[in-house]
């Protein structure tokens, strides 16, 4: 069964540490899944909102679950 989207939330961590674009999300997009992110460190330059994902806010659970609905 193909996933409808792949989640994938990324934070900055609190001694400022961040992720650059994470691996999984680039496996997901290369097997043409759409991916849900956050806008941090790299990842906008991977995901177009609209067309291969989406991306909202760090720290926002609720527009995490919008792409879903």
């Amino acid at each position: 069964m193909t996933p409808t989207f792949f989640l994938l939330p990324s934070i900055t961590g609190t001694d400022g540490d961040m992720e650059g674009i994470p691996v999984a999300l680039m496996e997901a997009m290369a097997v043409g899944i759409p991916v849900v992110s956050t806008v941090h460190s790299g990842i906008p330059e991977l995901v177009e909102t609209g067309k291969s994902g989406w991306l909202v806010p760090e720290n926002d659970a609720q527009a995490l679950a919008t792409p879903a609905r």
